[in-house]
């Protein structure tokens, strides 16, 4: 936990002592903040009464039933996480728990220690286990809200504040358009969803859509929607990404992969923000922030003629970079312990630490699949290392080969980060190069794209 935070309070609601006594003694023992309550009455003032972070809720409750309980907690509280168990744990009181906003359900008897990573599990929890804001700014700390919404923002590299600052900016003007460059794997999306929650659209619908990944065929039909029997399969009346947005931020993830034809008409709808269904001769007004981002270099595509200048100028009212991990090495430790603590949450055990070496080898590794990789490489660990110290062996990072440092301490200049780790894990992986993706934490489709700019083919470079 954050040194600075208060203990994470957990409010035990259970009308049978030995339940509330062995699962306080449990949490007190994690160093939790523990209360408890027998009915629902009870429950209903310690909540009341303010500080309650989790709630462990009983089925079978006097007064009312706990999904009743649940419904009344959601009512006043929303936010609050609300775990439920049961000694029966039939599948419809399993689903109305679900539906009524719980987080969890346990089915009695369990352990104390899967209690504990229920809580730990929770997003309230991670939200205040992990630095949020990154460090060094005067920047005030995030509400939790909407770090749950987001996740933690952790990182106190000068790139990586000033990202974050410039963001927070732009989440103040609710019709600035913002388009987020940066590799593969550097957390565009997760700095588009900050926009969002961040400004006055959060009550709207955030809707991310993948350029790359529409068929161009049904490229027209996805963003602007159609009418039953406009085409052959159009079963029924489906709106488009366009309108599904309305009242909240539209984000455009890979839109250097849109299809030249199609820039043209999501132009047309930027500039008159109207859109029409296919099928259907009216106009439908559309309200929405635009957050666009791309790993790729929109100079050359508009220099090559694949991307158009009208386009780029009306998405880039601000341009914000992300930066790689490699240019941030003093945040890997940060990020090393929360995706550890996330990974180990959900096995039920305590987070590993990392050993000297292995954070050594971290910092050596170029990662160019970025904060993706590096999650992919500590759950990887946590499987492979069951005690309690990750070392670098555990990290299955292939040693890097030469061309690395000259025998005379200088950097060759032939030397490239990227395409010896791209190398390495593709010879790691016997050239198989979906394994190669995987196992850098990026998409068969960028894996080649990086392979054809590095010119490494396999039989030659590798």
């Amino acid at each position: 936990m954050n040194p600075a935070s208060p203990p994470f309070c957990v409010l035990i609601v259970d009308d049978e002592e030995a339940v509330r006594r062995e699962l306080g003694e449990y949490f007190l023992l994690e160093e939790f903040a523990v209360r408890s309550a027998a009915t629902p009455t009870a429950a209903l003032e310690a909540l009341g009464e303010g500080g309650v972070d989790a709630v462990l809720l009983d089925v079978r409750l006097p007064e009312m039933d706990g999904t009743e309980l649940l419904t009344r907690i959601k009512s006043v509280r929303p936010d609050l996480e609300v775990i439920m168990m049961s000694g029966h744990g039939d599948m419809d009181t399993v689903l109305a728990s679900l539906r009524g906003g719980a987080s969890d359900f346990f089915r009695k008897p369990f352990k104390g220690r899967e209690a504990v990573a229920a809580i730990r599990r929770t997003r309230r929890y991670l939200a205040q286990a992990s630095p949020p804001v990154v460090e060094g700014t005067a920047q005030a700390p995030y509400p939790p809200q909407l770090l749950e919404k987001v996740g933690p923002i952790i990182g106190k590299a000068a790139a990586f504040r000033t990202a974050v600052s410039r963001v927070a900016r732009c989440a103040a003007s609710p019709d600035c358009s913002v388009i987020l460059t940066g590799e593969s794997g550097t957390g565009k999306e997760i700095m588009a969803r900050f926009l969002h929650h961040a400004g006055s659209r959060s009550g709207g619908p955030f809707v991310a859509v993948n350029c790359g990944a529409i068929p161009e065929a049904l490229m027209e039909s996805s963003f602007f929607g159609h009418r039953k029997g406009s085409f052959t399969g159009a079963h029924e009346d489906r709106a488009g990404f366009f309108e599904q947005a309305h009242g909240g931020t539209l984000f455009l993830d890979e839109v250097g992969d849109l299809p030249f034809e199609a820039q043209s008409k999501l132009l047309r709808a930027l500039e008159e923000r109207t859109v029409r269904r296919l099928g259907d001769p009216r106009e439908i007004r559309v309200d929405f922030r635009l957050v666009c981002a791309t790993h790729q270099d929109l100079a050359r595509l508009r220099a090559e003629g694949r991307f158009r200048d009208d386009l780029f100028y009306r998405l880039a009212t601000v341009e914000i970079r992300i930066p790689p991990l490699r240019e941030r090495p003093d945040d890997l430790p940060a990020l090393v312990a929360h995706f550890l603590a996330l990974g180990a949450a959900r096995m039920g055990r305590e987070p590993p630490t990392l050993t000297d070496g292995a954070l050594q080898r971290l910092r050596d590794h170029p990662f160019p699949g970025n904060i993706r990789e590096l999650r992919n490489m500590m759950e990887r660990a946590l499987i492979l290392s069951p005690g309690s110290q990750i070392t670098a062996e555990d990290l299955a990072i292939p040693s890097v080969s030469s061309p690395m440092e000259p025998k005379s301490g200088k950097r060759d200049r032939t030397y490239d980060p990227e395409r010896i780790a791209i190398e390495n894990a593709l010879r790691a992986n016997a050239f198989h190069k979906t394994r190669t993706a995987e196992s850098l934490g990026i998409t068969i489709y960028t894996l080649l794209r990086r392979m054809k700019k590095l010119g490494i083919e396999i039989g030659k470079s590798v």
